[in-house]
């Protein structure tokens, strides 16, 4: 289904001064509210070609927290801002390969990254607050180049151009050029909860498509022409929440406004790959997720907490990145061992790991594409 979108030529609602011509869009909407609960188990939702990559635990390797995978090359890189080697290599078996860059102030070095990404051969890395760091995929520092601006996410996109999440109290959006210059500002600053850091404000699709979303906003925009277009619509029917028709007449309220989020369905994951969309979200505080495939547009609704993971048998199981064109989710293995199975109940790709797996071991990352 798709709904027509009317807009300020230069999203007048988005950048203040622009001019108030109207432009049409259509744009597709994902009926969640008309989605039925599925009770599909996790092997009859990723195709059988999935991969299981146990990331080889040592005492430099060893993962405080996983902010962001990428794949590329024949590499896994882990951003994992709370441990001293804050990037770090993996093959694509999960053997460590060690780290990228060194934390300092030298030259190929950083400070406090916060984002990375894959451009050609080379692993990009962002330091909070304005330094972008080019490594070849072994690890050589190549440069460092200056933004000019400060932020917390940095993606660019096929066409060359750079969309950064700003922080404090800025513009929630800047693009750029390909030098940093000629920047928009998007979405003006609303409150400190509004405006928060969220998973995957841009996802970087294939293609080079680059995608934008917000918190407490139902619909998903892709970057063209350095303007944040409307993409896609998620449409939770009488659970969904408008911001602006909430609040446009007063002051936010954080605590007020977060206290009411409780009636409503409210995104807290959006990722999309070249065939399937999924996004999880709270429906009235009860997580859920679903899976949409794109050419079919077929559904599935999931229960979050009553999903049945039938791979690894662990609890609070959810595909959390996407890269190389895979969901990717994270395992760690306590959740294996808190539900300790025989290990003839595991499916075969789980033997290998299962000998000599420890509780404190790195994660598993569940690699795999949808098949519905």
């Amino acid at each position: 289904m798709k709904i027509k979108f009317i807009l300020p030529i230069c999203l007048g609602f988005l950048v203040s001064g622009c001019s108030e011509n109207k432009k049409t869009f259509e744009v597709e909407v994902w009926n969640l509210h008309q989605t039925q609960l599925s009770e599909l188990k996790l092997s009859e939702l990723v195709s059988k070609d999935y991969q299981l990559v146990p990331l080889e635990t040592t005492d430099s390797s060893l993962i405080s927290k996983i902010d962001k995978i990428i794949i590329g090359g024949d590499y896994i890189f882990v951003l994992d801002g709370f441990s001293n080697d804050k990037v770090k290599r993996f093959s694509q078996e999960g053997k460590y390969l060690g780290k990228i860059g060194n934390a300092g102030a030298g030259p190929g070095e950083y400070r406090n990254p916060v984002d990375m990404y894959i451009d050609g051969d080379f692993l990009m890395i962002y330091d909070n607050p304005d330094n972008l760091l080019k490594y070849d995929f072994e690890g050589k520092f190549i440069e460092n180049i200056r933004t000019g601006e400060t932020g917390f996410k940095l993606e660019k996109s096929g066409d060359g151009n750079y969309a950064l999440i700003n922080g404090g109290l800025e513009h929630n959006l800047l693009v750029m050029n390909e030098n940093f210059q000629d920047k928009k500002t998007f979405f003006p600053y609303k409150s400190r909860f509004v405006d928060q850091l969220i998973l995957y404000p841009l996802v970087k699709l294939n293609d080079g498509s680059l995608l934008y979303r917000r918190y407490l906003n139902d619909t998903i925009y892709k970057i063209e022409s350095k303007e944040p277009i409307p993409y896609l619509v998620l449409d939770h029917g009488e659970d969904s929440f408008s911001l602006e028709k909430n609040w446009s007449e007063k002051e936010i309220n954080d605590s007020k406004l977060e206290g009411s989020l409780a009636n409503y369905a409210v995104n807290q994951l959006y990722l999309e790959n070249s065939t399937h969309l999924l996004v999880f979200f709270f429906k009235k505080s009860t997580p859920q997720f679903a899976v949409r495939n794109k050419k079919s547009k077929a559904s599935v609704l999931l229960d979050f907490i009553n999903f049945e993971n039938d791979i690894t048998f662990s609890q609070n199981f959810a595909f959390t990145h996407v890269s190389n064109d895979n969901f990717i989710a994270a395992v760690d293995p306590a959740f294996i061992f808190m539900n300790k199975l025989e290990n003839e109940s595991y499916p075969d790709k789980m033997m290998p790991i299962l000998e000599g797996l420890e509780e404190g071991d790195n994660p598993i990352l569940l690699i795999a594409k949808f098949k519905i």
